[in-house]
């Protein structure tokens, strides 16, 4: 019974991930605020997007992770706030 179990709970992960790796890609800091702001460099960019994200509660926590890149979990969060960039409709 428990190994029924585990393997359902493996495969079910498993397509979740899988599926939201197929909508939102990782994306790095500059490449993702580039897409909200096309017409500056990639510095300012980022500047403006993480004003944006530190005056945001939701998105705030994702600045303290250390990382340079956001995972498809982040970006589809940020997406959700902040609405999806307009290159990418």
């Amino acid at each position: 019974m428990f190994l029924i179990f585990f393997s359902y709970l493996c495969v079910y992960k498993t397509n979740i991930y899988s599926t939201m790796d197929e909508l939102n890609p990782t994306y790095g800091r500059m490449e993702l605020a580039q897409l909200y702001f096309p017409h500056i460099c990639g510095r300012a960019a980022w500047r403006k997007l993480k004003d944006v994200m530190i005056d945001d509660p939701a998105l705030s926590p994702l600045l303290t992770t250390g990382r340079r890149t956001f995972l498809p979990i982040e970006v589809s969060r940020i997406f959700k706030v902040c609405g999806r960039p307009a290159s990418l409709r």
